[in-house]
């Protein structure tokens, strides 16, 4: 029984590590998050186009984590004989007897909400100003570019004659 014990204790150290790796990750994309938000403020594309890039990365690392730490728990489940989908954080260290590695997931399992909620939030202000941006780009077009079709290069002879009811912008232009 004592080598079981053993085995469960090394299961949840390893999966104590993944969830370290992930919250050493998390905190990673933190910053990024914050300089992304300055980027799009300024309209500096290329510096963006790497942040991108590096959040790609971190991302499909956490995405890597995440399925290894699935694995880990449902690793656990079986050992302790339950359904892997009842084992979350919490209740993983509800049964929990080493106190040091129990204190450790409860500090995890906090850190890991905390910079979820985090990144949500500061992912949510950065697609606001993405679709802001977007919708200054759409609008400066609009304001230099007709939004109907323009009769201007009309090939029908009826319509030669005819003005056109849409305001002209600056590329409306004959040639």
């Amino acid at each position: 029984m004592d080598d079981e014990k053993e085995r469960v204790i090394t299961m949840q150290k390893g999966l104590l590590l993944l969830l370290e790796q992930m919250a050493k990750l998390q905190e990673e994309l933190l910053p990024l998050e914050e300089e992304k938000k300055e980027v799009l403020i300024r309209g500096e594309i290329s510096r963006l186009s790497e942040i991108v890039h590096l959040e790609t990365q971190k991302i499909n690392l956490l995405s890597k984590l995440e399925r290894e730490r699935e694995k880990a728990a449902e690793e656990l489940a079986f050992a302790w004989n339950l359904p892997p989908e009842s084992l979350t954080l919490s209740a993983l260290t509800d049964r929990m007897e080493d106190p040091c590695l129990k204190g450790r997931f409860q500090e995890l399992q906090k850190l890991l909400n905390e910079r979820s909620q985090q990144l949500q939030r500061q992912n949510e202000i950065n697609q606001i100003l993405i679709r802001e941006s977007l919708d200054y780009v759409n609008m400066a077009f609009s304001l230099l570019t007709d939004q109907e079709d323009s009769k201007v290069y009309s090939n029908h002879p009826s319509e030669e004659g005819e003005k056109s009811s849409s305001p002209r912008s600056f590329f409306d232009t004959r040639i």
